[in-house]
């Protein structure tokens, strides 16, 4: 595909995001004038782009900040035990 369709395709995708999903298909097809193939290509991709419920609640980098947040304390305690587990030995051996 040329780059002036891709160009056009982009274009006329991010303008149809910009409306309310009701309103897309009319926007296409006085925006398209008549050219289904670019109608098409562009329902396609907004097609793809509708949420859709799915077995991820959450994103993956909301995941992974959590359990970085959550390490240091993690870490933190296992420090603390190891101190604890050392303070005792000593004064156990002293």
């Amino acid at each position: 595909m040329e780059r002036d369709r891709w160009e056009q395709i982009e274009r006329l995708y991010h303008a149809a995001l910009e409306r309310e999903p009701q309103a897309r298909d009319a926007f296409l097809e006085e925006a398209c004038s008549g050219d289904e193939a670019l109608r098409r290509e562009v329902a396609g991709l907004l097609a793809c782009d509708i949420p859709s419920d799915s077995f991820i609640q959450s994103p993956a980098v909301e995941i992974a900040a959590r359990a970085m947040a959550a390490e240091p304390l993690i870490e933190a305690s296992n420090k603390s035990i190891m101190r604890n587990a050392s303070t005792s030995t000593v004064s156990k051996s002293s």
